[in-house]
């Protein structure tokens, strides 16, 4: 898929410039499944905050 191979290459880019790869993530959802994609957005969204600020803005 097109769309995992782009988020994986930011992702190589991110850990070349030093930042962690884990502030990029895809998911998998269809339009039924809202209560999903409520809670992968809250997880994704959790664990990009407990990875603290953006080192770029340091």
């Amino acid at each position: 898929m097109v769309a995992r191979k782009n988020v994986n290459y930011v992702k190589n880019i991110l850990k070349t410039i030093g930042i962690s790869p884990k502030r990029v993530q895809m998911f998998y959802c269809s339009a039924a499944e809202g209560k999903k994609f409520q809670q992968e957005v809250t997880r994704i969204s959790n664990e990009i905050s407990d990875l603290g600020s953006n080192p770029i803005n340091e």
